[in-house]
């Protein structure tokens, strides 16, 4: 569905792993520097510090039950049956293998290189592979990003496109740190849910974008513009539900999608049907300040600004 663009080489371990990306955020920054509240307080940092969390993406060693359900998963999943085994291989793998030449002599030589040369590749690929696989993704969301910037959103009648966009948008929505919580909570018949979900996201994002764009037709994209004095925040839950239940979390009937793009600019993803906003529309300043509201109450930690005062309105107790 998605065009993988390749694996990303780093000679060294990844360790500060973005849950919102850098080049999104940009749209909020300063000179590489951008205004964020979280735990009690509102700070200005660079982008390289922010959204994210060290090894947030790091492989996790999955015990033999927590892969066999994932592979029942893998199956029963409406859609990419195979795309799930291949993600299901790819990230379980390396650790397999990794034991497996724990049992032999570090000094042996395989295939021209030691037993702890093949060792040292393949914690690089544990600590970077997931991380690389967002990083790959990432680069085929910019184009559409920044074309929904400019205000265009042409991309979207295109069937190739539309499936990279989709899959890489609900990528963005499933990757981040509050849904990995949110499931942590309830564990099912999992031993390591957060190593589980760092795989099982993926299948989730992949299945709900195929499913979006076998219904496209059904969706639009709909860019909204705010000249008013309240700018659109974001948040590390950049992308929301608009039919979400925040207080019970039972699963929403349908889904209806918010994206702020930058402080001038935000996209909602809505049926057809919905005819609360045209294929373009200013907010007021009403509509504004309930969006950033909407970005607030959905977040898990922090929120993210252009300036100070736009975080005091919606988070004056982290002022």
């Amino acid at each position: 569905m998605a065009k993988y663009t390749g694996e990303v080489t780093r000679e060294h371990e990844s360790i500060y792993h973005h849950h919102v990306p850098r080049f999104y955020l940009r749209a909020w920054a300063t000179e590489n520097r951008i205004w964020w509240s979280g735990y009690g307080r509102i700070l200005c940092s660079e982008l390289t510090v922010v959204g994210g969390e060290n090894h947030f993406y790091r492989l996790d060693q999955l015990c033999g039950k927590d892969r066999f359900h994932l592979a029942e998963i893998a199956k029963r999943l409406a859609y990419g049956s195979e795309a799930n085994r291949r993600f299901l291989d790819a990230f379980t793998l390396p650790h397999i293998a990794r034991s497996n030449l724990l049992l032999l002599d570090p000094t042996f030589e395989m295939k021209g290189e030691t037993v702890a040369e093949h060792i040292r590749k393949l914690d690089l690929k544990i600590a970077n592979a997931a991380e690389d696989y967002h990083t790959s993704i990432e680069n085929t969301f910019q184009p559409y990003l920044a074309s929904m910037l400019q205000g265009e959103v042409a991309f979207y009648d295109d069937d190739q496109k539309a499936a990279e966009f989709l899959y890489a948008f609900m990528l963005q929505f499933t990757r981040t740190k509050g849904p990995r919580e949110i499931i942590a909570a309830h564990p099912g018949p999992f031993d390591n849910i957060r190593g589980v979900w760092n795989l099982l996201h993926q299948m989730v994002a992949f299945t709900a974008g195929a499913s979006f764009f076998l219904d496209r037709r059904r969706f639009k994209i709909v860019l909204i513009d705010n000249c008013t004095a309240v700018p659109f925040i974001t948040g590390d839950q950049p992308i929301i539900n608009l039919h979400a239940d925040l207080m019970t979390r039972k699963p929403p009937e349908r889904m209806e999608m918010y994206y702020p793009l930058s402080p001038t600019k935000a996209m909602l993803y809505l049926e057809r049907s919905t005819s609360l906003y045209t294929d373009r529309q200013s907010v007021t300043m009403e509509e504004a300040h309930r969006f950033n509201q909407l970005i607030a109450e959905n977040a898990y930690k922090q929120l993210f600004a252009a300036s100070e005062d736009s975080l005091k309105i919606i988070a004056p107790t982290a002022a």
